[in-house]
């Protein structure tokens, strides 16, 4: 895939982003995710792109403000939280 080293693996993917989350190395990941997301950031990115979400509807991948405010983003944030920490701890155990 474009723009990927040859040791690059992709570990998370979706239909609408095919790399999700790269690892380029045992201590180094791409991610194309936001694990900072809070229903209060939503909002100010709402508010912030009102013009362009009122056309939500006419893409695919775009969400509307009603399913943006829906979403349980704190699910999200553990996870990858989660991830991160074990991935410091599998690296600190090493060194």
């Amino acid at each position: 895939m474009p723009g990927l080293t040859a040791d690059a693996k992709i570990i998370a993917y979706s239909e609408g982003c095919p790399r999700q989350i790269v690892a380029y190395s045992d201590r180094v990941y791409g991610f194309q995710c936001h694990m900072e997301l809070t229903l209060e950031v939503v909002e100010m990115l709402i508010a912030h792109s009102e013009k362009d979400l009122s056309r939500a509807a006419e893409y695919r991948f775009v969400n509307t403000p009603e399913e943006l405010r829906a979403h349980d983003y704190s699910e999200m944030n553990q996870v990858l939280f989660g991830f991160r920490c074990w991935k410091l701890a599998i690296t600190q155990h090493k060194h």
